[in-house]
C-alpha cells in the first residue's frame, strides 16, 4: 500500500484528529488538534500561561442613540451623541488561557532530506471573537451574537482599542489571515517514518463576565463633574444617577438611562467624588445590589501577534509505526501516540522555529 494512502487510513481513524479527506490531494489533515494533543503544543500552553500578562479586555459599542428602545427622550438632541453602550467584562474575575490557533501543512515527505522554504502562519475566523459562554474545553468554538438590543449598529469590536473584529450576523469574527515567510532549513526524516512539516498559531482567551454599560463622553457632552484621574473621556452613566436630587432634575436623564441596564437599588446610589478607574473608564462606585440586567458568561478569543505580525511555532512532526521493540522503547522515552487501523503509531514533534519562546523571552 502506498505509505501517503496509509498514512492518511492512520489519520482517518483518530477521532480525536479529525477525518482526512481523501479526494484532497493536499491530505487536509486536522493538523491543530494533533499539535493541540501532543506534549509540544501542551507544554508551550503551560509555558505561556505561567507567565504573568497583563490582559487585553474585549468590548463592542455603539451609540446609544441606535440602540433598540433607548430611552433618550430626556437628553437634549445635540448631546446624543455622546452616548454609548458598551458590551463589556464586568468583573475582576477574567481568565486568561492560550490555545492552539491554526496549524497549516507546509511540506511531506517519506525517508531522506527536504528543503524547507517557506512557513505559512494562519487563523482560523471561526476561532476569533466571542463567545456565548466561557470556554469549558481548548478548541470549542460557539456563535455569539450581541444582546439583540444593540442591532446592527455596533462598531468593530476592540481590545484595547488595539485588535479589531467587523461584527457578523453570527458574531465577531475576521477573515482569515495567512502569512507567508522565507525559511531555509534541510530537515531529514527517517526511512522507516513519514514526516509533515507544519507551521502553527496562537490564540488569546480572556474569559469572564459581561454586561451591556452606558456610558456618556464627558468631553463631548461638557459636563466633568468628578474627580477622576487622567479626566477620562468616557464615564459611566450609573456615576452620574448617582450624583441626582430628590427633584431628578441634576441629570434628568440619568436614571432612566441606567435603569434600562442595570437593576438598580432601592436606596441612593454611593456617590463617589473620585471615580475608580476600569478598562479605560471612570466607573461608578460599587454596590451588591447594582447588577447588569444582561449579564452572562462570556469569552473572547483573538491571535497572538507582535508588531503586526502573527506568533507562530514551525516544526517537524515524525511519525513511525510501533512495531518494533525499538519503537516501544521510543514510545517510553517520550513520544506521543497515535492510534492508528494496524496498531499504535509514535510521533514526535522537533521545532524549527519558535516566535513564541524568543516572545516569552522578550516579553509582549
Amino acid at each position: 500500500m502506498n505509505s501517503y494512502l496509509f498514512f492518511g487510513l492512520v489519520v482517518s481513524c483518530a477521532a480525536v484528529y479529525g477525518k482526512l479527506n481523501f479526494a484532497s490531494p493536499s491530505r487536509d489533515i486536522d493538523f491543530t488538534s494533533l499539535v493541540r494533543e501532543s506534549r509540544t503544543g501542551r507544554l508551550s500552553i503551560v509555558a505561556y500561561n505561567r507567565k504573568a500578562l497583563a490582559d487585553q479586555t474585549p468590548y463592542a459599542e455603539a451609540p446609544l442613540s441606535t440602540v433598540k428602545y433607548a430611552d433618550m427622550s430626556l437628553v437634549d438632541a445635540k448631546a446624543r451623541s455622546c452616548f454609548h453602550l458598551r458590551y463589556m467584562v464586568l468583573d475582576e474575575g477574567l481568565t486568561g488561557s492560550i490555545d492552539i490557533g491554526h496549524a497549516h501543512l507546509d511540506h511531506s515527505f517519506a525517508g531522506g532530506k527536504a528543503s524547507i522554504t517557506s512557513s505559512t502562519a494562519a487563523t482560523n475566523s471561526s476561532m476569533i471573537g466571542w463567545r456565548k459562554a466561557e470556554i469549558k474545553e481548548v478548541g470549542v468554538s460557539a456563535g455569539f451574537k450581541l444582546p439583540s438590543i444593540f442591532g446592527e449598529s455596533a462598531s468593530p469590536f476592540t481590545v484595547s482599542g488595539k485588535y479589531t473584529w467587523i461584527n457578523m450576523e453570527n458574531g465577531a469574527t475576521t477573515k482569515s489571515s495567512v502569512e507567508t515567510k522565507v525559511t531555509n532549513f534541510q530537515a531529514d526524516c527517517p526511512p522507516d517514518a513519514i514526516c509533515d512539516i507544519v507551521t502553527w498559531t496562537y490564540l488569546r482567551v480572556l474569559a469572564g463576565r459581561c454586561g451591556a454599560v452606558p456610558l456618556v463622553d464627558t468631553r463631548c457632552y461638557g459636563e466633568t463633574m468628578f474627580d477622576a484621574p487622567n479626566a477620562w473621556p468616557n464615564t459611566s452613566v450609573v456615576a452620574y444617577a448617582s450624583l441626582e436630587n430628590e427633584e431628578g432634575d441634576l441629570f434628568p436623564w440619568a436614571l432612566p438611562i441606567a435603569g434600562q441596564y442595570w437593576w438598580l437599588p432601592e436606596e441612593p446610589l454611593p456617590a463617589p467624588h473620585k471615580l475608580p478607574e476600569k478598562d479605560g473608564l471612570a466607573w461608578h462606585a460599587t454596590t451588591s445590589n447594582l447588577t447588569n440586567q444582561f449579564e452572562g458568561p462570556c469569552s473572547f478569543s483573538y491571535p497572538l501577534t507582535q508588531k503586526g505580525k502573527l506568533l507562530s511555532t514551525q516544526a517537524r512532526l515524525v511519525f513511525k509505526h510501533n512495531a518494533s521493540e525499538k519503537a516501544r522503547v521510543e514510545k517510553r522515552s517520550g513520544m506521543d501516540q497515535h492510534p492508528g487501523v494496524d496498531g499504535l503509531y509514535l510521533f514526535e514533534v522537533h521545532i524549527l522555529r519558535d516566535d513564541l519562546s524568543e516572545w516569552l523571552g522578550n516579553g509582549p
